[in-house]
């Protein structure tokens, strides 16, 4: 399957999930404050674990969280509400790039599929982090997290060029592997200037702020190293 075809498929999951899961009796503020693990473990509780369960799962608490996001933007200075609400179609997009080129790798497999699917509540996670940190005064930079911004940086850069430079002997071996080699150079590509985009939106004054931004690279790109499928 293309993934382009893929991706739609996906997001019409993901509708689907949002608007048809069960609440079970709880309200959204109470989804929120149970946290997603825990949030999981009742859902899987009370109406199963199937894959399909828990996509649903993960569709309620994505609503839920955007709904308690889009509740509280309001109540940020506006400079900075505009600047983290210029984040989130970027690190969306290159948590989706992440995902598809780990799996061309792995040569496809319905794992993926799900991940992509459960995607938007990690999404919505983050996003309610920078809103809470921006709700409080700005916190002292130290030498130690200027250096873990650094780090995390250049830790994406070299996984992403890693992961998608790929040499004209490398793409012989890749194709004994039936790897889709030609799909991962474009992905690749995007995802390196989707991180182009971001970094410089990101002021390195707010180190929290960029830990948690880079950190959600990071988590993405290196999610499903060393996983067979």
């Amino acid at each position: 399957m293309k993934l382009g075809i893929a991706m739609l498929l996906v997001t019409g999951f993901v509708s689907g999930f949002a608007q048809g899961a069960d609440h079970l009796g709880k309200s959204c503020t109470e989804i929120v404050e149970m946290g997603l693990e825990k949030w999981l473990d009742h859902y899987w509780e009370n109406k199963g674990r199937s894959e399909v369960d828990t996509n649903q799962a993960f569709g309620v608490f994505a609503d839920c969280m955007k709904k308690r996001n889009e509740a509280l933007l309001p109540e940020l200075n506006p400079s900075d509400r505009e600047r983290i609400e210029k984040y989130k179609p970027l690190f969306k997009e290159f948590r989706e790039y992440a995902v598809q080129i780990q799996m061309l790798y792995a040569g496809g497999g319905t794992m993926f599929t799900h991940e992509l699917a459960r995607g938007p509540a990690y999404d919505e996670i983050l996003f309610g982090q920078l809103i809470d940190i921006n709700m409080k005064p700005v916190g002292w930079a130290t030498a130690e997290k200027r250096q873990h911004i650094m780090d995390l940086y250049g830790w994406i850069r070299k996984e992403l060029g890693e992961s998608s430079t790929i040499t004209l002997e490398r793409r012989a071996e890749l194709d004994k592997q039936g790897i889709n080699w030609r799909e991962i150079l474009p992905l690749g590509s995007r995802a390196m200037r989707n991180l182009d985009k971001m970094s410089p939106l990101l002021p390195r004054d707010r180190q929290d702020e960029c830990i948690a931004v880079f950190g959600f690279y990071w988590k993405w790109i290196t999610a499903f190293k060393n996983i067979d499928n």
